[in-house]
């Protein structure tokens, strides 16, 4: 609810759509639940449009899902496409990601080099990039290696790269952190400490102090699946 008034208010919109996974997600795993549950509690927080993407991008890697979410969106329409993201800077994000293209070619090719010596991907990425701009001053490239480690970011610079012609806004995240455990000192927890506690019937109240009214009943009432 809380993205897309931002979305609503920093863009001017008069509409918000929203594209949404359907009932599998990342990694394979089934959503907690199902996906018209899901849309229907999209549009009780706000969203006037909400579309499914289809499970095989939901499945794939963030430059696949990222393409698929951002084709579906502009094939609406949409002029404007918002995302979460750490930093929040959309001018430091749109940088960077232009970055990343100019050295497609060679940045994919050294990043399968240190994939191969035992790298995971995302550190394969950064040490490639580190390499391709070594010649730029410290502190410019301490700037743009700020948005490649944090889960948003990453996806937030993929969502930038598959754009054609919306205008990206960028909402910042606040609150707990991705895979953050619960902590009732914020306002705002991670979805995967959520999804965690309601696995627990100590927790679960304490949950519905941290969701919409709606959410809350929609958690009670329907069969959960983890």
């Amino acid at each position: 609810a809380m993205q897309m008034e931002q979305a609503r208010r920093l863009s001017g919109c008069d509409a918000v759509a929203v594209a949404m996974s359907g009932d599998y997600v990342q990694r394979g795993e089934p959503a907690i639940l199902d996906k018209w549950t899901r849309c229907r509690l999209a549009l009780e927080a706000g969203a006037d449009l909400v579309v499914e993407i289809p499970v095989l991008f939901c499945l794939g890697n963030a430059s696949q899902y990222a393409s698929a979410s951002v084709r579906i969106l502009e094939a609406l329409g949409c002029d404007s496409i918002a995302f979460g993201s750490e930093c929040g800077d959309a001018e430091l994000l749109t940088d960077v990601a232009a970055i990343l293209d100019s050295y497609r070619d060679e940045l994919e090719d050294r990043i399968s080099r240190f994939a191969k010596e035992g790298i995971s991907y995302p550190s394969a990425r950064s040490e490639a990039y580190k390499s391709l701009r070594s010649g730029v001053r410290e502190d410019v490239l301490a700037r743009e290696m700020s948005v490649m480690s944090d889960p948003n970011d990453i996806l937030a610079l993929e969502y930038i790269r598959s754009l054609r012609s919306a205008r990206p806004i960028c909402v910042k995240r606040v609150g707990a952190g991705h895979g953050d455990g619960f902590d009732c000192s914020c306002g705002f927890q991670s979805a995967g400490a959520i999804r965690k506690g309601l696995r627990s019937a100590d927790d679960h109240d304490m949950i519905t102090r941290f969701v919409p009214g709606y959410t809350s009943k929609a958690l009670e009432e329907e069969k959960l699946t983890f």
